[in-house]
């Protein structure tokens, strides 16, 4: 009879312990960074190829980002002394599910500087990466 009762409590606190949510997956950006940390567009040098097949300006991908796939990572925030209407400039410029930011050939940006924050995002987590990226646009 204690063989069975030992056995019966054994299972109910088991029963008891795997009840407990737990959160899936894990996300790190503390060493979040692009390397260069920053690109300048120029407009009036564009090469010829660029211009005839319609190719954006692309970064490298964002290193130091470690979690659960999926990561998602979308434009946050954008510093400028610019009067250029920064959530207009969110709808521009894109970011890639590596980290890749992308600037159109074609858009309305003005010259200026530009300092980009990500927002990343996975399955149960989210982090800012605050000012990471600079864009000089000429």
């Amino acid at each position: 009879m204690k063989k069975y009762t030992f056995i019966l409590l054994t299972l109910f606190f088991l029963g008891i312990t795997a009840c407990e949510d737990q959160k899936i997956g894990f996300l790190t950006t503390e060493f979040a960074l692009y390397d260069p940390n920053g690109i300048v567009i120029n407009y009036a040098n564009a090469d010829q190829q660029r211009i005839d097949n319609d190719v954006p300006w692309v970064t490298l991908p964002i290193q130091g980002i470690q979690g659960t796939a999926p990561i998602l990572m979308s434009i946050y925030d954008v510093k400028s002394e610019t009067t250029f209407d920064l959530e207009k400039f969110k709808e521009e410029v894109t970011v890639r599910g590596n980290g890749v930011i992308q600037v159109p050939l074609n858009n309305t940006i003005p010259p200026g500087s530009y300092l980009i924050s990500l927002k990343v995002d996975n399955e149960g987590y989210s982090d800012i990466v605050p000012d990471v990226f600079t864009i000089i646009i000429e």
